[in-house]
């Protein structure tokens, strides 16, 4: 067993042995598996929200949403009815549970009685402009929205739920109104880690595609007219329908439809055919990305190749990954596995438009066949912009831009770019939100080497450990063992020492990512200056120590100004310690002391896995990275990259 907790890239070097090929065993010990659904015959769709799932104000006749939901789904032939309590509207599905005026405390506290009235199969969930318009915390709708969620699932856990950001509004409230679509955001993200059956559903994404919404789509402050519910009935259909027709609550859109709707933003080449996208028409060229909208900020993206991927032919399918907006004429970066050559290609996407090659490498996976899966993970560490990829779950190489010149930065957008004709034909596009526990793991190099007797390697063994989605995961115990050739291993010192980039942890909201040149890897994390102080805001660091011993924490910090310079540290279920943080306007290495204490925290440390939390005490209070180190005299200013290799780190 390596003695320290080992990171995304793992280092175990090896000593002599006699001339042999050696290969070497690897193993992790966690596996994670989630839930399907699936429907048949009548599916009973309740609409839960307020006046905006109601239709009172703007909708012509009343009905909202509901009525132009309904005829996209009879036009594709689903069998299926609106349910509720509440009956209004002209249409032949006139039932819903929108309640006017009312706020999300009010829908948790009576949604069991809906329940138990109408009995749905899906439910649709928007909510939480009342609850902004009577002043409430951000943070407390969103719980409140939690015990919605909750409350259904108690009444039936195999009830799916849609759960929408909110639709943007004209007034004073509408950066409040977006902070609460971000914190709905996570919410779904964490309910669907959890294995719970929800779907995002980025309405308030949707809208803001078109930058004339306030015209174009709102009736008042905060209530659609027709067309701003046809756009609401749009994002919803497209979401609903990957419910209905889909294997996994994982696939953000398996095509299954005649089109392909306001959730993406293409150029008009791209169409739905086959329940596949694809091209109508061909050329050996790449066309603009085609955008998913609806959801932002994913740390993988996947598609499957379609029916008719021909190697033979000079056409590829690439993803396009941290676009720079919503639009196609976007600037970001094409990731894409050629046919031909099995070569893994990163190119630059400028304005829409492929240019420059920054790397390529020579793909470990064969050439891909109808059905594979290609997924590309993204990261960063010192050596740039990381796309690690995978064939059917199986690594097959990274490619890097050292330059990252596009992957600082939050908002960003994924989505599908193809190429030539219409042999390139993709399915089951997939974006992925949060790191798993780790499944995987996967030799980056330094397997089957050879040697000979009395001499080292020349080199190391290096594993990277992943989640099922092959997003790299930090301080997993990995075992080696010999399993062929005649060799020993030799351990790295083993040093209980962590290292962490804050953007790379679990980071929860209004704690927030945000770039900076000088910052490592060109990010950091604090809460903006909007926020409250004492805010709920945290980034968590889970680590494994080997021994048990005494550890201090560094941490790359920056202060606001004199009054904006602490934060709060949290160490298992221990008490929070108040961190006087130092660096006023510049980023500096500062040991974690008590607030005006003279010696530096010492947390003692069984052998096992820990949590150091590190929370908002006052708005702008920046952190870059984070040390945990059982060396006490460390000091991290004379820290080389030269040495790190005896250090465990998160990739960086």
């Amino acid at each position: 067993m390596c003695p320290n907790s080992i990171p995304e890239f793992v280092n175990c070097s090896m000593p002599s042995f006699w001339k042999n090929t050696i290969r070497f065993l690897y193993f992790i010990f966690a596996i994670v598996f989630f839930p399907l659904s699936a429907f048949a015959q009548q599916i009973r769709i309740m609409p839960l929200g307020d006046s905006i799932t109601h239709g009172e104000h703007g909708s012509t006749p009343i009905g909202g949403f509901r009525d132009d939901l309904a005829d996209m789904l009879l036009n594709e032939g689903v069998n299926f009815d609106l349910v509720g309590t509440l009956d209004d509207g002209t249409t032949y599905y006139p039932y819903h549970e929108g309640h006017p005026g009312k706020t999300a405390e009010y829908l948790a506290d009576n949604i069991m009685t809906w329940l138990n009235a109408t009995h749905p199969d899906i439910v649709l969930l928007h909510i939480g402009t009342n609850d902004i318009n009577s002043y409430y915390a951000n943070t407390d709708i969103r719980d409140d929205i939690a015990r919605i969620l909750e409350n259904i699932w108690s009444y039936n856990s195999n009830i799916p739920v849609l759960l929408c950001s909110l639709i943007p509004r004209d007034d004073s409230f509408n950066s409040i109104n977006t902070d609460l679509s971000r914190l709905v955001h996570q919410l779904a993200v964490e309910k669907l880690a959890e294995g719970k059956l929800i779907r995002y559903v980025g309405q308030n994404e949707v809208w803001v595609v078109n930058s004339n919404w306030r015209d174009a789509y709102l009736y008042d402050a905060f209530h659609p007219n027709n067309d701003g519910y046809h756009v609401m009935a749009e994002a919803y259909f497209n979401i609903l329908m990957n419910q209905i027709t889909g294997f996994s609550q994982f696939i953000t859109d398996n095509f299954d439809r005649t089109n392909l709707g306001m959730t993406w933003n293409i150029e008009s080449q791209y169409i739905i055919a086959s329940d596949k996208l694809t091209t109508q028409t061909g050329g050996n060229y790449w066309w603009k990305p085609a955008v998913y909208v609806a959801e932002m900020d994913p740390i993988a993206v996947a598609f499957d190749w379609g029916s008719q991927v021909n190697p033979s032919q000079n056409g590829n399918a690439g993803l396009a990954l941290h676009l720079q907006s919503n639009q196609t004429n976007t600037s970001g970066y094409l990731v894409y596995k050629e046919s031909e050559t099995r070569k893994l290609r990163l190119f630059l996407i400028n304005n829409g438009v492929i240019g420059q090659l920054i790397n390529e490498i020579d793909g470990r996976q064969p050439t891909p066949i109808s059905g594979d899966q290609f997924r590309v993970s993204m990261y960063a560490d010192f050596q740039g912009q990381h796309f690690a990829c995978f064939v059917n779950g199986n690594y097959d190489g990274d490619v890097i831009d050292s330059g990252n010149t596009y992957g600082n930065g939050v908002n960003h957008f994924a989505g599908i770019m193809l190429a030539g004709t219409a042999n390139n034909i993709v399915d089951n596009f997939q974006l992925i939100d949060t790191k798993g526990a780790a499944e995987r793991i996967y030799a980056v190099w330094g397997d089957e080497q050879q040697g000979d007797m009395g001499t080292r390697l020349a080199d190391s063994l290096v594993v990277m450990v992943t989640d099922e989605n092959g997003n790299p995961i930090s301080a997993i115990p990995v075992a080696f063992e010999v399993t062929e050739g005649d060799a020993t291993i030799e351990l790295p010192e083993t040093k209980n020492h962590f290292e962490y980039e804050a953007e790379n942890s679990d980071v929860t909201y209004p704690m927030q990512i945000m770039s900076d040149a000088s910052a490592s890897n060109g990010k950091y994390v604090e809460v903006p200056v909007e926020y409250p102080d004492d805010s709920n805001a945290k980034v968590v660091f889970t680590f494994t120590v080997a021994e048990e011993a005494d550890f201090v924490v560094w941490g790359r910090v920056q202060s606001g100004d004199y009054l904006h310079d602490s934060f709060k540290i949290i160490m298992d279920q221990d008490p929070e310690i108040i961190w006087h943080i130092s660096g006023n306007y510049s980023w500096t290495w500062d040991q974690a002391y008590e607030l005006d204490g003279d010696d530096p925290v010492i947390f003692h440390l069984a052998a096992g896995t820990h949590t150091l939390g590190i929370k908002n005490r006052e708005w702008g209070s920046k952190l870059d990275k984070v040390i945990i180190t059982s060396d006490l005299s460390f000091n991290p200013s004379n820290l080389l990259k030269a040495i790190q290799s005896y250090y465990v780190t998160n990739s960086s």
